[in-house]
């Protein structure tokens, strides 16, 4: 050991800076012999929410399409939407996905390479991948819910990759319980404002499809999480008591909106015994 010391003391003074750098530390790993160790780890499942943006700008929304093959090629399932922020108000792509990848870190320069960030990007560009915690809104379907929460404006795409309609629904449950605090931004559906309500949802959400009526296109409605019903729908006259059923189906179609049914609706719009044709 004196003998390594006294030779490196030497080398020192004869001024090689070159020679001196050799043996200092070890050489640092080419990006590619650093992929081709990382390739050699066994890979797991992730369930990941991952957002990506672009500084205080809006993101090109003709990435979209990259993303989308994204899914398909590298995912097991997922989804990916065009979203504003709640604080900033730029927009950026929100995704969730199922993966099988031998880490987090990898799966951030799989994405970067779609995006041919890995090469060439914005200088505040970034991609934020997260575990989700599996709990509440932070999970699979949770954060289909959060991904579907500016359905209907004017800046919202969508595309997914072997997404249920049970994902969607049960998603959209999720986010109304989780990941609303109030009902600030939900339409409070009275006995005044329904039928126009209706119609705009059935014109502008639903594009107008032939044979949906009234009651199918509530159902809708209710579904989508936008909207929640008065209490004055169930409010019995001169203080009578409510109908129990009538309770039980508000009461869903507040916190349980996967479960709502098109039988559901016809409790609440439809006197008992009355019949009528389903068009949902």
């Amino acid at each position: 050991m004196v003998r390594m010391k006294k030779a490196a003391r030497s080398v020192g003074d004869s001024g090689d800076a070159s020679a001196s750098l050799v043996h200092r530390g070890r050489p640092k790993k080419t990006e590619e012999e650093l992929l081709a160790a990382e390739s050699r780890h066994p890979k797991r499942l992730f369930e990941l929410s991952i957002t990506i943006s672009v500084g205080g700008v809006d993101i090109d929304s003709g990435l979209l399409p990259v993303l989308k093959e994204f899914l398909e090629k590298e995912t097991i399932a997922g989804m990916c939407s065009i979203e504003h922020g709640r604080n900033v108000f730029h927009l950026h792509f929100q995704m969730v996905v199922r993966i099988m990848s031998t880490s987090i870190i990898a799966v951030n320069k799989k994405v970067k390479t779609y995006l041919r960030w890995d090469r060439e990007s914005h200088v505040d560009a970034t991609v934020l991948c997260r575990a989700l915690k599996k709990k509440n809104m932070h999970t699979f379907q949770g954060m289909i819910g959060y991904c579907l929460k500016d359905v209907g404006k004017d800046h919202f795409e969508n595309v997914g990759h072997n997404i249920s309609p049970d994902d969607i629904n049960k998603g959209i449950e999720l986010y109304t319980l989780h990941g609303e605090d109030d009902l600030k931004n939900k339409v409070c559906l009275t006995n005044t404002n329904v039928l126009d309500r209706a119609f705009m949802y059935w014109k502008y959400s639903l594009n107008h499809p032939f044979g949906h009526d009234f009651l199918g296109t509530f159902h809708r409605m209710i579904k989508s999480g936008k909207y929640y019903l008065s209490s004055t729908w169930i409010t019995p006259y001169q203080g009578r008591g409510t109908e129990q059923q009538e309770i039980v189906v508000v009461w869903k179609c507040m916190a349980f909106l996967s479960t709502i049914t098109y039988n559901d609706i016809l409790d609440i719009f439809v006197l008992q015994g009355a019949t009528h044709p389903c068009w949902d």
